[in-house]
Parts: C-alpha cells; structure tokens; sequence
C-alpha cells in the first residue's frame, strides 16, 4: 500500500471514529472515508490532486484553475437519518452508520449546483428539525448559496448573494 506525503493538515484523508456504549461494553471502530483522494492515495505516492496546501508537481501552470480535492475531513452529522461526512468546498459523502462504509457523494439530486459545495459547519432549527447550510461556487458566478435541509432530507435553496467584486447582487430563490 502506498501513501502519500502530506504537509498540510487539511490536506489528509477524512477518518471516522466510532464508539458503541451498550452498558456492558465499549466497542471502537475507525475508518477513512474512500473519497477519490484516498483511493488514490492507497495505490500511488504521488499527489495526482490538488490539495489546500499540496500542490500538483509542475508549479503554477499545472495548478493554475484546479480546485482542491474533496478529503471529506471536517465534520460528521446525522442529516435526515443519514450520516455525512463534509468538507468546506465539496458534496457530502454518505457514510454507513454501522460500517463506516462510504457509499458515495450526494449533491441532494444535483440541487447543490455546479460545484456542490456545501460547508462543513451546518446548522440546525430546533423546533423544526430542518438543518440550514451554505456553499460557496466559484463558476460560473462567484456566490455564496444558502440551503434548507428538511427532516426527509429534501434540499432547498433559499438565496443566492452574488460576489460583491463581480457587481453582484442578492436574489431569492
């Protein structure tokens, strides 16, 4: 198995822990989350993405335009019943809550956009239960959209705020 050196601390692979209390016991259980940074890492020692910090041999040019890599390494939560593994500037990844196993990104149905970014730090309404987030698009428009999570997991967006240097403005959606 290969990996690849890193120096970045928000270049690493997303790792989730797990630990089940059942009265008697104590039971862990750890695993990475399998983004397309990860598989990668596991078969090759060179950096084929760009990360935050990492960058891609060959300097500016051949990093010039690409976005970093999605690590899934910021934050875990339970939305509508599902586990998700977030990252500031890319989709979701749905994770197994018994096995830790990932089973792939979501865009919510491709309501997130272009990019999918959603953000890491999601909030909630408690009296509704509905959890409330934000991402950033680079493309076509630089903005910030904000969203909706109801209970069912249902995404909505809510509004849409145009970079102020692109003469942006606010629209609703």
């Amino acid at each position: 198995m290969a990996s690849l050196l890193l120096h970045n601390i928000f270049d690493g692979d997303g790792m989730i822990s797990q630990f089940i209390l059942d009265g008697r016991s104590v039971r862990f259980r750890n695993r990475y989350v399998r983004t397309r940074h990860f598989k990668h890492g596991q078969q090759s020692s060179t950096i084929r993405f760009r990360g935050v910090g990492d960058q891609i041999p060959g300097g500016f040019r051949a990093n010039v335009g690409r976005l970093p890599e999605n690590v899934a390494n910021t934050n875990i939560v339970n939305c509508a019943g599902e586990l998700l593994a977030l990252w500031e500037i890319g989709s979701p990844h749905r994770i197994d809550p018994e096995t830790l196993d990932t089973l792939g990104s979501t865009d919510f149905g491709g309501r997130l956009g272009y990019l999918g970014a959603f953000s890491a730090h999601p909030k909630w309404d408690p009296d509704t239960g509905d959890m409330y987030n934000f991402g950033l698009d680079l493309l076509p428009t630089p903005r910030i959209r904000t969203f909706r999570i109801d209970r069912h997991g249902r995404l909505t967006g809510l509004a849409s705020v145009r970079c102020s240097i692109c003469r942006g403005t606010t629209t609703s959606r």
